[in-house]
């Protein structure tokens, strides 16, 4: 929505949309912060160094609180309602007040967590794992209480998404990424194999469908009922980081050394971007606006231009 974080060694600044001038600044203790940024309510959450969630005050940039998870080297961030909701590599689920950052309630798994929770409804979702086992688990958003996991395969799995009251995840088994698809109760409906060629596969969903994406760029949309609409190749070198897929206005933007506009129907590329091997995270905006955030911390825009012609 146009807000930004932006951390020096002794500052930080926060700007507004469609501003070139900072509306604040403070004081700062030189921790790198973001690509993770959460802002409701007047208070933009961010991540940093990966492991420490940082809230501060959208209008003034007073900083709210801190939390530092123990015994963890990377925490993942998600914002449900008025709770912050923290999964850690060290298998911790925290959910806490947005306002104060109070932790309301903690759960403790024997398998670290592979990326942020997701919301379903009242509840939200998490997925955990390491090679030899995966899980995934729902709880009450409001008061942590657990409604129900499922064992699944081999891991470590995907973050999962929910499409049309289902719950999606990818998780491995014999060396093949297969996508997972979950009832509200957490009965299994289907699992297909993606064929991707890689296991660190993110999903977007897309409709009644979802697209799975590799870190080299290949893609498949795969329908609810678990067909295969279509599928395209690798775009380039293994990307660094588990990039998701974004969508706007009818055209899905695929992460890669070579990110590709796609048409969701049937797959065509309809243009091609040269975001690099450092790609960490990648958004687009309402007017197809491609914006590019480099391992390095370079934020780059790009225009998408259509030219048409009249046969």
């Amino acid at each position: 929505d146009g807000h930004l974080l932006a951390a020096t060694l002794d500052r930080v600044l926060g700007f507004g949309p469609g501003s070139h001038e900072a509306r604040w600044f403070r004081d700062h203790d030189g921790l790198p912060i973001g690509p993770e940024l959460v802002r409701k309510d007047g208070v933009c959450v961010a991540m940093a160094q990966g492991r420490h969630a940082l809230a501060f005050s959208e209008l003034t940039g007073r900083e709210l609180w801190r939390v530092s998870p123990p015994r963890t080297q990377r925490a993942f961030l998600a914002v449900q309602g008025h709770r912050v909701v923290l999964t850690t590599d060290a298998g911790y689920l925290y959910g806490m007040d947005l306002a104060t950052g109070q932790i309301r309630f903690r759960m403790r798994w024997s398998l670290p967590f592979t990326g942020p929770s997701t919301p379903w409804g009242r509840k939200l979702v998490a997925a955990a794992g390491r090679t030899d086992k995966a899980l995934v688990v729902a709880a009450d958003a409001h008061t942590g209480a657990l409604a129900w996991s499922r064992e699944l395969g081999v891991g470590p799995p995907s973050p999962p998404v929910v499409a049309a009251g289902r719950l999606l995840v990818v998780s491995r088994a014999e060396e093949e990424a297969r996508l997972i698809c979950l009832g509200r109760s957490g009965e299994l409906f289907w699992e297909r194999p993606l064929h991707l060629a890689a296991t660190a596969v993110s999903l977007h969903p897309i409709g009644r469908a979802v697209l799975a994406s590799s870190p080299t760029g290949a893609a498949a949309l795969v329908s609810l009922d678990g067909a295969q609409q279509w599928r395209v190749g690798s775009a380039g070198a293994e990307l660094p980081a588990r990039v998701s897929a974004c969508h706007a206005r009818g055209v899905v933007l695929v992460p890669g050394e070579l990110t590709r506009a796609l048409e969701p129907r049937g797959g065509h590329v309809l243009a091609e971007v040269r975001t690099g091997i450092g790609l960490v995270d990648l958004a687009v905006d309402a007017r197809l606006n491609l914006y590019a955030l480099d391992e390095d911390g370079t934020l780059t825009a790009y225009r998408l231009v259509t030219a048409l012609a009249i046969v």
